[in-house]
């Protein structure tokens, strides 16, 4: 990785594509910068600034309306296989633009406009994540702890090649969302005040349960991670480091499954 420079992916991807773009951490697939959402930049600028302190860094494109992209994550990884999971709903993706992960898994990145698709984690089907309003997906060109992303056959797309949603993944992603509100609707109930003061002897066990609170609501992974940063750094005295967080918030999204 001598070579690797994210910047100099960050501003590629951004002048072809016009995607906003920030800097995720290689090991974690988590973003680099607090406020991420906010910070996530087109503009070679500010990307070279977002990016010079991370070298090694992967990059991280925001879906949903930001970049008006829904990108659908096919896992094949501990004994699951999203590409079965796909053809058992019978549904077809897009094709123009497919990128492959260091896992054998793929994405299939769609234009959905400003529509707003919550960002799923196996909740479609084993093995199939949604990437949309709220989300963020590795881009190709990014090299992680495993290995690199990398575009279908190493031929990476013309903008005007990533397909539109069809009818029958709009159908597909609009009953995952009722689904989701119904369920967060019958386990509303009394909720902790997620940002009480939170001592310093107590910082670890506390997180790790508003964490669990938060997926519990149906929050996506990436949503749940935004706000933890938030919490952490608001009423935890002091805030916790970034890899204790991290550390966390991994941990408690493993156990829930998500």
């Amino acid at each position: 990785m001598t070579n690797y420079s994210s910047s100099k992916i960050a501003n590629h991807l951004a002048k072809r594509f016009g995607w906003k773009v920030f800097p995720v951490k290689p090991d974690t697939k988590s973003p680099f910068v607090f406020g991420w959402q906010q910070k996530a930049s087109n503009e070679p600028g500010t990307i070279s600034l977002l990016f010079q302190p991370f070298p090694q860094a992967m990059v991280g494109v925001l879906t949903g309306p930001p970049n008006m992209l829904t990108v659908f994550d096919i896992d094949t990884k501990n004994g699951v296989n999203g590409f079965k999971t796909l053809e058992a709903l019978g549904v077809k993706m897009s094709t123009g633009a497919i990128a492959r992960t260091p896992s054998g898994g793929a994405h299939f990145y769609h234009f959905s406009g400003l529509r707003k698709f919550k960002s799923t984690a196996g909740k479609i089907g084993p093995g199939l994540d949604v990437r949309c309003n709220g989300g963020y997906i590795i881009a190709p060109g990014s090299v992680s702890s495993v290995g690199e992303y990398t575009w279908l056959d190493d031929i990476e797309p013309a903008p005007n090649k990533i397909g539109a949603l069809s009818d029958d993944l709009i159908s597909l992603l609009e009953k995952a969302d009722k689904e989701a509100k119904n369920k967060s609707q019958r386990n509303a109930g009394p909720s902790p005040s997620v940002l009480d003061p939170v001592s310093e002897g107590s910082r670890n066990s506390t997180m790790a349960s508003r964490c669990g609170y938060l997926f519990s609501k149906g929050y996506s992974p990436e949503d749940v991670l935004q706000m933890m940063e938030r919490i952490n750094q608001q009423c935890c005295h002091p805030p916790l480091d970034n890899r204790e967080l991290s550390g966390i918030y991994i941990s408690i999204r493993k156990r829930e499954g998500v």
